[in-house]
């Protein structure tokens, strides 16, 4: 049974979930927050995965991670100079993604064909649509998609064609958090979910709505 086949969680904590780590509190700390139960989403998700950390941050926290928690590989990708990993298992790559294009589509397929799983996380985007372009070939190459961003109470990421993009791919689990929403995206098929307060926030971010309450999500228009 996939292992995220009876999940679905609109924030509220996990039943009987288990945390098998904690993220690291590196200098530098990334935007945000991973909860327990967040962590224990990603859990479910990355063991024996290809990982794609795309925005993964000077100081690769997501990357290391995901391999504590049985990732097979992880390659990250930022346009920040990041840290030597601690495990040699994560490969650093700039944030071109049309020069890693191919090369990370070939990655996928071959992991496919191994039967390992491909899972992206995208934490944070960039707001700077021009640049993110390409990312859709690597999440449709995905299985799964971690996201994490916030875009409520003045802050905003990512770009409306990414929002769009996700609102189009089933919804496996959610966790809302003051700081930062996770959603986890499943393989390309039906979504039968509504709009989650998150991706209709930044929609009507990356369209200059105005500033949008953490509070208030529930009442965004679209969302029932």
């Amino acid at each position: 049974m996939d292992p995220l086949s009876l999940l679905v969680l609109i924030g509220g904590v996990l039943a009987g979930s288990a945390v098998a780590t904690k993220p690291p509190e590196p200098s530098g700390w990334s935007y945000g927050v991973r909860t327990p139960d967040m962590i224990e989403l990603i859990s479910r998700v990355v063991p024996g995965a290809l990982v794609f950390d795309l925005g993964a941050g000077t100081e690769l926290v997501d990357s290391h991670i995901a391999i504590e928690l049985g990732a097979d590989r992880v390659i990250a990708i930022d346009k920040s100079r990041m840290i030597e990993p601690r495990d040699t298992r994560i490969e650093r790559l700039g944030d071109r993604y049309s020069i890693y294009n191919e090369s990370l589509i070939r990655d996928a397929g071959e992991a496919k064909a191994r039967g390992q799983r491909v899972v992206s996380i995208v934490s944070w985007p960039n707001n700077n649509e021009r640049s993110e372009r390409e990312i859709f070939q690597i999440l449709d190459a995905s299985d799964f998609v971690i996201y994490r961003g916030h875009n409520f109470s003045g802050t905003a990421c990512g770009f409306s064609d990414l929002y769009r993009y996700f609102l189009e791919r089933p919804v496996q689990a959610v966790i809302e958090h003051p700081s930062n929403t996770m959603i986890v995206y499943g393989p390309q098929g039906v979504r039968t979910m509504p709009p989650i307060p998150e991706e209709l926030a930044g929609l009507m971010n990356s369209q200059g709505s105005g500033v949008i309450e953490f509070q208030d999500r529930n009442g965004l228009p679209g969302n029932h």
